[in-house]
């Protein structure tokens, strides 16, 4: 894998740490640390309909990431200048980390909770103008979303 990284986004990788699976998703993913201190989410696809969404949701990001406040999953584009990348496992994609909790291990004020109902409203507002595959087709329920 430091192999196919390297040689794809031009990243020294020096740890590499498997993260444990999401019984929602078929996708493998690894936490990446480079030499540089930068640190990445490596998502590996083996399930092509999966891959399907999954470009489709880096595609729909990738539109509105400039017109919010806060971070949300953005990929890097390889040396190749594609988003996603072939490997023996299936497709891949690296993702940007972004440093914070989950939701649910912290203590859920109400300014933060309504500040992530804020955040929420305005990714919604940004989606809801978008032309893409999940509103015409939902073959997979409503994802869940993690915030940082």
């Amino acid at each position: 894998m430091i192999d196919t990284i390297n040689n794809n986004y031009g990243i020294n990788p020096v740890s590499i740490t498997a993260l444990d699976g999401d019984i929602n998703y078929s996708n493998k993913k690894y936490l990446i640390s480079d030499d540089a201190g930068n640190k990445y989410i490596f998502k590996v696809y083996s399930d092509s309909e999966e891959l399907v969404l999954a470009k489709e949701e880096q595609c729909i990001l990738g539109k509105v990431r400039g017109n919010l406040d806060f971070k949300i999953p953005e990929a890097v584009r390889g040396i190749s200048g594609d988003t996603f990348i072939s490997t023996p496992d299936g497709e891949a994609v690296l993702l940007r980390y972004i440093e914070g909790k989950f939701i649910a291990d912290i203590d859920q004020t109400t300014d933060i909770l309504l500040d992530f109902g804020k955040c929420i409203g305005r990714l919604h507002l940004e989606l809801k103008n978008q032309d893409h595959m999940q509103k015409k087709s939902r073959k997979y329920p409503h994802q869940s979303l993690h915030y940082g």
